[in-house]
């Protein structure tokens, strides 16, 4: 009993901690929530469940060239006989004048009960539309695991973008702290200022109008990271309402959007929509291979052993051991194909032409593709010029600001310009979090373009 107890420790305890390690979880980064989503996000569950149910597809197409056997039982009562009518020259004796030549006599035929009970057995010797099937069935799968893929990165860019959206509205946030802060610390001495002679009461007024503006400022922008937060969790396949702390920095996030994707070594082939074109095409083919295939004939062998019983008394029906007869049959069975209207040749035409459109589709896939990576890299050298200019513009305007707010400390500069400068720097920010949010939706797009994005652990 202890050794069990044992054994049930040692392999039960390890799971339960395991899961109670993932259930009290608080902390997340970026690989964090992407290994998170990879396990829970909804969408790629049910993909994953394509490619089991692509599976099982296969394994139904396979059975139907495994041996099909049944067992049948009938018993009938046959209230009303059928009936037949034959010349009754047929029961008269040869010379016999009596009985009219066209006469006829009605008999029946047959018993008030009958019965079957057989085994019976097919099997498959030769149908190309099965082996076709097969492949096609492989082929599905094929493309089941490929759609995984594409939901996959798909996934991936978007836990990338809402995780990198809670990081710019927390610096936001982080940000608008150190201007209350700051323009607290610059309302108490203005007060000062005030009581002391130095400074008119209009002066406080206009630094206080500031610091609730900044202060609202905060509670939407706290909102906002609600809502980012959110996001990510419905991204991640997480329930919103999970108490999780999301964390990560951006600190050297600039130097790494200023290093250039490898496009030397790019081919169309690393796109995974690519992928899929081919093997629809190829599952296409398949569907012409296919009709073709219905020309052939098909050839099946099958068999059927049993007993059969019949007779007017009830109670005889379940004499198996005298009333019930044996019977057994071997054969096989041939259906060769010889006219139907055309109709295969006409199918075949419509598959040749949806086989066509595909091969149609990769000039513009092809297109599409140049587009997205011209498009997406001249976005992100935009973005980043952007960046830089709105990183120029925030340490001029705290540079204008420091100066501004020197000079009105020592009496030689104007209230309506200290408020102005802080304006210009809280917008001055707010600018800079902005472009570099979407300097990074703009790498992170590229990087998806030239097929680099992926999640591999």
């Amino acid at each position: 009993m202890k050794k069990l107890l044992k054994i049930y420790i040692l392999l039960v305890f390890p799971v339960a901690f395991a899961m109670a390690q993932e259930e009290t979880k608080s902390s997340y980064g970026l690989e964090d929530c992407l290994g998170y989503a990879m396990d829970h996000n909804q969408v790629l569950l049910n993909s994953d469940l394509d490619i089991d149910k692509a599976g099982a597809q296969i394994g139904e197409i396979r059975s139907a060239g495994l041996p099909q056997v049944n067992a049948q039982f009938f018993l009938n009562y046959n209230f009303e006989l059928r009936k037949s009518l034959l010349p009754a020259s047929t029961f008269t004796a040869p010379g016999d004048t009596t009985v009219p030549s066209d006469a006829e006599i009605e008999l029946a035929f047959g018993t008030k009960y009958d019965g079957d009970f057989f085994f019976s057995a097919r099997q498959l010797l030769f149908d190309g539309s099965y082996f076709v099937g097969l492949q096609a069935a492989r082929a599905y799968r094929d493309l089941s695991s490929k759609e995984f893929v594409k939901t996959r990165i798909d996934i991936v860019e978007a836990v990338y973008r809402a995780y990198y959206l809670v990081l710019i509205n927390r610096e936001k946030i982080k940000a608008l702290e150190s201007n209350i802060e700051r323009l607290e610390s610059l309302l108490e001495e203005t007060e000062a200022m005030a009581k002391a002679g130095f400074a008119e009461k209009i002066d406080v007024s206009r630094i206080r109008v500031n610091y609730n503006n900044l202060v609202a400022g905060k509670k939407v922008q706290e909102r906002a990271l609600l809502i980012s937060e959110q996001l990510l969790k419905f991204q991640m396949g997480m329930p919103v309402n999970t108490e999780v702390n999301f964390t990560g920095n951006l600190d050297g996030v600039e130097n790494v959007l200023k290093e250039k994707p490898e496009v030397s070594d790019f081919t169309y082939e690393n796109r995974i929509e690519y992928s899929i074109l081919q093997t629809g095409e190829g599952l296409q083919e398949l569907d012409v291979k296919n009709i073709r295939m219905k020309y052939y004939p098909n050839l099946y062998a099958f068999g059927r052993y049993g007993w059969n019983t019949m007779t007017n008394n009830a109670d005889e029906i379940f004499d198996f051991d005298d009333r019930w007869l044996n019977f057994g049959v071997l054969g096989l069975q041939l259906s060769v194909p010889i006219f139907e209207g055309g109709r295969k040749r006409y199918q075949i035409q419509q598959s040749k032409i949806e086989l066509q459109k595909i091969k149609n589709q990769y000039d513009l896939l092809e297109n599409n593709i140049n587009t997205e990576i011209a498009s997406s890299n001249d976005a992100l050298l935009a973005n980043l010029d952007q960046l830089d200019i709105q990183r120029q513009n925030m340490d001029l305007a705290k540079e204008v600001f420091d100066i501004t707010k020197t000079k009105f400390q020592e009496g030689v500069g104007s209230n309506i310009d200290l408020i102005n400068a802080d304006d210009s720097y809280v917008t001055a920010q707010a600018n800079y979090y902005d472009a570099l949010y979407q300097a990074i939706v703009s790498k992170i797009v590229l990087e998806k373009s030239l097929g680099h994005l992926d999640y591999n652990n």
